[in-house]
């Protein structure tokens, strides 16, 4: 055997599709092994180059979905391990991670179909295979449109409003588990500003801890459908079946 003391060598194309290129020798030297470099030459001998494609990682991340698919496009990518700050693209395909949740954070990504593509580098000169693809599940966000009945106050409090979702994945349902969040107004009103203040999402069909509160959008409506208030009125006879207002005394009950 034999070895490669010193040196560098050169091919003419510096890209994977290439294959196996003629090797220009240069300053190559050989080293001794179980043999003596000084009993050969590499001068006279067939002598080629062949770059491969050099694995990159890959780290995917998306918001939630209730799926374990990285679908090309679906997600944000970061790949890393290219030469000289060379960019590259996923072009197609799908890989997956083993759970769908948000609560595994950062998992192994299966490839699956997944295909690079060409930045500022070519993606035929990389390859995923061989690098560190990882895949992270993020919380997808939601608008709470909550209702209730007027009661003199500007709060809406988990337990005494009816909360509905909009922005969860597929037909899932989640809940107001606590807190309170208020309106600007107290008075009957529809699509009020609801500030959230200690509002907490809660599981329904779907999990809380796979969904967050989205930083703006959520309303508040305060509707007068179910007070009713109870009015006695008096007032003297005036040959009248008539009680105008104004003409009579009156006691109300059943107010807030």
């Amino acid at each position: 055997t034999l070895t490669i003391a010193s040196g560098t060598g050169t091919v003419p194309l510096t890209g994977v599709a290439a294959l196996t290129q003629t090797l220009t020798l240069g300053t190559l030297a050989l080293g001794s092994g179980t043999g003596l470099a000084s009993n050969y030459t590499l001068v006279g001998g067939t002598n080629t180059g062949t770059i491969t494609a050099k694995p990159v990682n890959l780290a995917a991340s998306r918001l939630y979905d209730a799926s374990a698919n990285f679908a090309s496009g679906a997600f944000t990518a970061t790949i890393t391990g290219t030469v000289g700050g060379q960019t590259l693209t996923i072009a197609s395909g799908t890989g997956t991670v083993p759970l769908t949740g948000v609560a595994a954070l950062t998992q192994t990504l299966t490839l699956g179909t997944l295909a690079l593509g060409s930045g500022t580098g070519l993606a035929s000169n990389y390859t995923l295979v061989g690098g560190t693809n990882t895949g992270t599940i993020t919380a997808k966000t939601v608008t709470l449109s909550g209702t209730r009945a007027y009661d003199a106050s500007a709060n809406f409090t988990a337990g005494a409003f009816t909360a509905t979702f909009t922005g969860t994945a597929g037909a899932e349902t989640l809940t107001i588990a606590s807190g309170t969040g208020t309106v600007p107004s107290p008075n009957v009103a529809a699509g009020q500003t609801l500030t959230l203040g200690s509002l907490t999402l809660g599981n329904g069909t779907g999990l809380a801890s796979n969904y967050s509160f989205a930083a703006s959008g959520h309303t508040g409506t305060i509707t007068s459908g179910a007070i009713i208030v109870n009015l006695a009125a008096t007032r003297a006879y005036d040959g009248t079946v008539n009680f105008t207002a104004g003409s009579f005394s009156f006691t109300m009950t059943g107010t807030v």
